[in-house]
């Protein structure tokens, strides 16, 4: 498939994701757990369909992780460093990860877990911390804006 096509196509996506959302805007007003599951579904199709454009772009920009050294001593003595990820998804960067990392990740939609469980066991360099404190703080900070 030509990389217009792929565009197009995700562009058309993202049309019909927003239309579709101004049709149960009542309903997701209501429902955060919609809101979730429809940001989900739509940007899972646009990335399975722009993975190609995108792992280019994610491939360029990791591989200057290997070149750093953490500030931290207990990192540095195992060649490791700390990444923080906020809005992680379901973890496409994970795979472009070459060196040992402590993983911090911050995302706000519950419905990505899964997924970014399932993109981690497929990850062997990275060692995860969960962020809960942060991604609590975080959904609050973005739900009232305050």
């Amino acid at each position: 498939m030509s990389t217009w096509v792929r565009s197009l196509l995700g562009y058309s996506i993202l049309v019909t994701g927003g239309l579709s959302g101004l049709l149960i805007l009542p309903l997701m007003l209501v429902s955060r757990t919609l809101r979730e599951a429809h940001f989900v579904f739509f940007y899972s199709l646009c990335q399975h369909l722009w993975k190609r454009d995108f792992d280019e772009v994610r491939r360029t920009l990791l591989l200057q992780l290997d070149d750093l050294v953490s500030h931290d001593a207990s990192l540095r003595e195992r060649r490791s460093l700390r990444v923080l990820e906020v809005g992680a998804a379901y973890g496409p960067n994970l795979p472009f990860v070459r060196r040992a990392v402590q993983y911090w990740k911050v995302e706000p939609n519950a419905h990505f877990d899964d997924a970014f469980q399932a993109s981690l066991k497929e990850t062997r360099t990275c060692v995860v911390f969960p962020a809960t404190f942060l991604l609590s703080l975080f959904v609050c900070l973005c739900e009232t804006w305050s």
